[in-house]
C-alpha cells in the first residue's frame, strides 16, 4: 500500500470517527419521571405522549427515558428537577404554597368547569402577568395544567349541610384543600395522593377531596358511598410541567424550538383535555358503583359560597404582597376562561 493510500485510508477513518462522536454528542436523553401511578393518565397520556412527540419533532436528536418508580414524595419533585436528578416532571403548586402563590388564582372554589379551559386560561395568564415574577426559577416551564373540579367523597356519612362537616376527617394534601376544610368546620388530615388508599381503607379519614379522575386513578371508588358535588368544584389544583433549566439550556436552538411547538399552550390544552376525559370516565365508574351524589344547590350552595368567600380575599392579599396586581390578574384569568367557554359553546 502506497504512502498516499495509507494517508487517505487514515483520513477517511478519522472523518468517520469524528462524525460518529459528533452524532453521539448531538443526541440528548431526557429522563422523565412521574410520581403518579404508571397507569395514571398523567403518566401515560400526558407525559408518555409528550415524550413520543419530543422524539418525533426533534427527528430523534432528543430521546426520552421514562423512569419507572417515583424517586421521591410528590412535593419533592420541584427540587428533583431543579437539581437535575430528573430532567422532566411535574409538581403540584399547592404542595409548596410558600414557593408558589400566584398560580393560586386558578384554584379558588366554584371556578372550574373544564380542566382544558382552565389550563389554557392559566397558561395565558402566566405568560401575560405571572412569568415575570419567576416563581419557577431553576426550571424551564413547559406547560401549566389544572385538574377538573374537586369534590367531596365520603366513606359512610353523607354531607348535605355545612353542619355535617363538623368533626369530619378529610384527607387533604394541597393547601387550598386544607383552607377549605378549616373554613367549613371539617378536620383536614394531611396525606399525599399516593397515600390516599391507605388512609381511607384503614379508617384514618372519613373521606377525601379529589376530582373524579383521582377517585378512579387511586382505586378509591369502591371505598366510598357518598359524593357532595358543587358547581365549579370545591377547588382545583394547578401543576407545572417542567424541565431542568441547565438541561434546557444545553439543547440546540432548533431542538428548543421544536419542543416548544409541542409545549406551552398546546401542551396545557392537551393536558387539560386528558383530565376532562378522565373525569368523564371516572364519573361513569362512580355512578355504576352506586355512589350517592348530592349536588349542592339553593340555600346550601349560597351558604357554601359565603363561607368560602374569604379564600379569594386571602389569595389577593398574598399575591399582592408579591407585587402582583392580583385583582387584575384574577380578572384576566376569568376573562380567558370566559373566552374559551364562549368559543366552545359556539362550536357546539
Amino acid at each position: 500500500m502506497s504512502t498516499l493510500t495509507r494517508f487517505l485510508s487514515a483520513a477517511v477513518a478519522a472523518i468517520g470517527l469524528a462524525a460518529s462522536v459528533q452524532s453521539a454528542a448531538a443526541q440528548t436523553t431526557l429522563r422523565v419521571s412521574s410520581w403518579a401511578p404508571p397507569t395514571h393518565p398523567v403518566t401515560t397520556e400526558i407525559f408518555g405522549k409528550w415524550a413520543q412527540d419530543v422524539e418525533r419533532v426533534t427527528d430523534g436528536r432528543v430521546k426520552t427515558e421514562m423512569l419507572g418508580a417515583p424517586l421521591g414524595a410528590p412535593p419533592a419533585y420541584f427540587d428533583l428537577v431543579s437539581k437535575g436528578i430528573v430532567d422532566v416532571s411535574f409538581v403540584t403548586h399547592d404542595f409548596l404554597p410558600n414557593r408558589f402563590v400566584l398560580s393560586g388564582l386558578s384554584q379558588l372554589p366554584f371556578s372550574t368547569y373544564s380542566a382544558e379551559i382552565s389550563s389554557v386560561a392559566l397558561w395565558r395568564t402566566h405568560e401575560a402577568m405571572l412569568a415575570e415574577f419567576d416563581e419557577h426559577k431553576g426550571v424551564k416551564v413547559l406547560a401549566l395544567m389544572v385538574h377538573g373540579p374537586g369534590q367531596l367523597y365520603t366513606i359512610s356519612k353523607p354531607v348535605t349541610a355545612i353542619a355535617d362537616f363538623a368533626g369530619l376527617k378529610v384527607r387533604a394534601s394541597a393547601a387550598i384543600q386544607t383552607e377549605i376544610l378549616e373554613q367549613v368546620g371539617g378536620s383536614p388530615v394531611s396525606a399525599p395522593p399516593t397515600k390516599s388508599y391507605e388512609v381511607m381503607s384503614n379508617g384514618v379519614v372519613d373521606g377525601t377531596l379529589f376530582p373524579p379522575e383521582s377517585m378512579s386513578g387511586f382505586n378509591l371508588v369502591p371505598l366510598v358511598k357518598h359524593e357532595l358535588a358543587v358547581p365549579g368544584g370545591f377547588y382545583t389544583t394547578s401543576f407545572v410541567i417542567m424541565m431542568n433549566q441547565a438541561k434546557w439550556d444545553s439543547l440546540s436552538d432548533a431542538d428548543k424550538e421544536a419542543i416548544l411547538s409541542i409545549s406551552g399552550e398546546y401542551l396545557s390544552r392537551r393536558a387539560g383535555a386528558v383530565w376532562d376525559a378522565s373525569d368523564e370516565a371516572a364519573n361513569a365508574e362512580i355512578d355504576e358503583a352506586g355512589v350517592q351524589r348530592v349536588v349542592a344547590e339553593g340555600a346550601f350552595l349560597e351558604e357554601l359560597k359565603q363561607t368560602l368567600a374569604p379564600l379569594e380575599d386571602s389569595w389577593i392579599a398574598r399575591a399582592s404582597a408579591k407585587g402582583l396586581d392580583a385583582k387584575a390578574a384574577l380578572e384576566f384569568y376569568r376573562a380567558e376562561v370566559g373566552k374559551e367557554m364562549a368559543a366552545r359553546n359556539k362550536a357546539n
